[in-house]
């Protein structure tokens, strides 16, 4: 008895859990989020507020595993054992999980309630939660990451960036639950409520189809996307550098020829030097304009940095940087895991500021490697007015598997949001270019060493609705109402004043 009561709690958020990754690579059903959260929300509008909170541990520790699984073979490349990778794969699902018990959390008191309107936004804000948590910022796993491929549903992205999207979909998931409440649960208001909920769900599609097929004013630079195709995360340094120096001739060679305005590459080309110009492995000055990634250490601090040559020299220091990657959380109160997965000695320090450049006459937005998935840092180039958004990748730490297809769509998306293209160079790919609505206009095949022309259309400026970081504070003050709501509706009324005569 006590088994199957287990059972009956547990399969609704183990269900949807699983059908919210089977949306995401390498299934890729991506229409499958339309509806994969309505068995855990019929179940979660019958708990009470704990039981709500375990069930959202049960969705998110099921979800987490399967989002989290590339640690597993990028550790056990990294350490040599298959063992020790278990480790990070299981305590990053254990801290992942902890946002969904807030969101079941949340959600319940939605239904309790019977604000439902608000549970769109409730998710939202915890993704935004998740993205810029102090220390464990990590916007990964977002609901809307798998419609990256059919870019016309992700237009009204360009209103509230990836986290608008994510609330239109969850907007669909519980006007369906609604549907298939029991009928003897249904209410009087239930119709009118689904049909409301199905009318703003479908003007979001409207909104976003039309914005699909109304491409801005753009002039056409011919720029050269270059893939070196060298494993820069596990080839031994002394052949990765004879591999870079024959690679990167070969890029600079094939933009020249190719008529290229600039040459895009990847990061890493740079490895702590602090001057100017920087020490590369094409050990000369570029024979065209060159945009690319690396380290650089200014007295005892060390910077990841985007590098631009046309004519002059200039940097800009990464604002976002890899956790356990670049820099250790808490590498001071646990030392003994930085000896246990060989991590780093000292911290990369990231920059105050977004700092977009101007290289051959166009205004660049340099995203470095794991800036490509945070909206804020495309949106803060985006103001500062990009033309184009430059991803500089080193992806090989992740290849064969899911994660790199995660990491291109958050270049699709940051099209999306800013209006903006993108060209996208990584060591070994994905490389892309990227117009401004999200289609991808050409991409490189994994480990293929490749200078890839294309025409890209270039927009003069962004033509994405401006403060769209003002979407995270309506889903803040949703959050805000969902938690005092319950309190101010048990706070007692004081007896109204009785207006009738005394009688003795």
């Amino acid at each position: 008895m006590i088994m199957r009561q287990a059972v009956r709690n547990a399969w609704p958020a183990v269900l949807s859990g699983l059908l919210v990754s089977a949306a995401f690579p390498p299934l890729s059903l991506m229409l499958v989020v339309f509806a994969a959260l309505v068995p855990w929300f019929l179940h979660l509008r019958t708990l009470s507020g704990p039981q709500a909170f375990r069930s959202g541990l049960l969705f998110g520790f099921v979800f987490a595993l399967y989002q989290m699984n590339f640690l597993v073979p990028f550790v056990a490349r990294w350490t040599g054992s298959f063992g020790l990778a278990v480790v990070p794969w299981l305590l990053a699902s254990l801290i992942m999980m902890n946002y969904f018990g807030l969101l079941g959390w949340l959600i319940q008191r939605c239904y309790r309630s019977r604000c439902l309107w608000l549970i769109p936004l409730i998710w939202a804000l915890v993704e935004i939660i998740r993205a810029y948590f102090p220390s464990l910022a990590f916007p990964w796993g977002l609901l809307a990451t798998p419609l990256a491929t059919q870019p016309m549903l992700i237009q009204h992205a360009a209103i509230g960036n990836i986290y608008f999207v994510s609330a239109w979909i969850v907007l669909a998931n519980v006007a369906l639950a609604e549907m298939l409440r029991p009928k003897d649960e249904f209410s009087a208001n239930t119709p009118r409520l689904v049909l409301r909920m199905g009318l703003v769900f479908l003007a979001g599609l409207m909104i976003s189809i039309a914005r699909y097929g109304s491409p801005p004013d753009t002039r056409r630079e011919v720029i050269t996307v270059g893939q070196p195709g060298v494993d820069m995360a596990f080839t031994k340094p002394e052949e990765e550098a004879r591999l870079l120096r024959a690679a990167c001739s070969e890029l600079m060679a094939g933009a020249v020829l190719q008529g290229s305005r600039l040459l895009v590459l990847p990061e890493g080309l740079v490895s702590g030097g602090s001057c100017l110009p920087p020490r590369t492995p094409f050990g000369m000055t570029p024979p065209i304009p060159t945009l690319f990634g690396g380290q650089r250490r200014d007295g005892e601090k060390i910077y990841q940095s985007a590098y631009a040559y046309d004519g002059q020299w200039q940097v800009a220091d990464k604002t976002r940087l890899v956790i356990f990657g670049e820099y250790v959380p808490f590498r001071r109160q646990f030392p003994q895991i930085q000896k246990l997965f060989g991590l780093p000695d000292g911290d990369i320090v990231p920059a105050d500021t977004i700092t977009t450049m101007t290289v051959a006459g166009l205004r660049m937005g340099p995203l470095i490697c794991f800036e490509g998935i945070f909206a804020d840092v495309a949106e803060g180039h985006s103001s500062q007015g990009a033309q184009i958004l430059a991803v500089m990748a080193i992806d090989d730490w992740y290849l064969g598997t899911t994660a790199q297809e995660q990491l291109f769509a958050g270049s699709i998306f940051r099209a999306v949001e800013t209006g903006l293209p993108v060209v996208r160079s990584a060591a070994s790919g994905p490389s892309a270019a990227i117009d401004s609505r999200g289609n991808v206009l050409v991409r490189a095949r994994l480990r293929e060493t490749v200078p890839m022309r294309v025409e890209l259309p270039t927009p003069e400026r962004s033509d994405a609705m401006r403060n769209r970081w003002l979407f995270g504070y309506v889903c803040l003050l949703a959050g805000l109402w969902v938690v005092v709501d319950p309190w101010i509706r048990r706070r007692p009324r004081a007896e109204a004043p009785s207006s009738a005569p005394n009688q003795k």
